[in-house]
């Protein structure tokens, strides 16, 4: 896969799978720009992609912010010209603990980051491309579509023993 002179935009990008998709697709040649919300981390990463001379740009912002999700959208075509992916990795779990202890302040910053923020980064890219999409990949959904396959096989194995046993006795 080359990602040559592309731009990739990467939410959630200072950990876990959004810092390994920003490492893998800046070394696969695209200009990429990673964003979260830890400062340390973020200019961390952006300095050791540098150094294995590839291209990044950090951008520090949290998606639970509608202007600073319209701003990281702005400054990535003010700096590269253009947006040609964006995975959208951010995401938030909130308070573990039983819905009924769950406060509305959690609630409101866990819906405002992974409903909110994908929603008005989802209208922006598609705003930037005349009304079409960018390539855009939600780490929910590609979740969500594994999870599903994966319920299926177990489904169907487990309808198989079922079956399996019903028959044999």
């Amino acid at each position: 896969m080359n990602f040559e002179g592309k731009v990739a935009l990467i939410t959630g990008g200072t950990a876990g799978i959004g810092k390994a998709t920003v490492r893998r697709v800046a070394s696969l040649g695209a200009r990429t720009v990673l964003v979260g919300r830890d400062e340390n981390d973020g200019r961390r990463i952006e300095s050791e992609i540098l150094g294995e001379g590839a291209e990044a740009v950090f951008l520090r912002a949290d998606l639970s912010r509608p202007d600073e999700v319209r701003r990281i959208v702005s400054a990535t075509v003010n700096i590269y010209g253009r947006l040609d992916y964006a995975f959208n990795n951010a995401g938030i779990s909130g308070q573990d603990g039983l819905i009924a202890d769950q406060t509305e302040a959690n609630f409101d910053e866990v819906f405002s980051v992974n409903i909110k923020g994908l929603f008005i980064l989802h209208v922006l890219q598609r705003r930037l491309r005349g009304g079409e999409y960018t390539a855009d990949v939600d780490v929910d959904h590609a979740i969500h579509l594994l999870q599903r396959r994966l319920l299926e096989r177990f489904r169907n194995r487990r309808a198989g023993i079922v079956h399996k046993h019903i028959k044999s006795a």
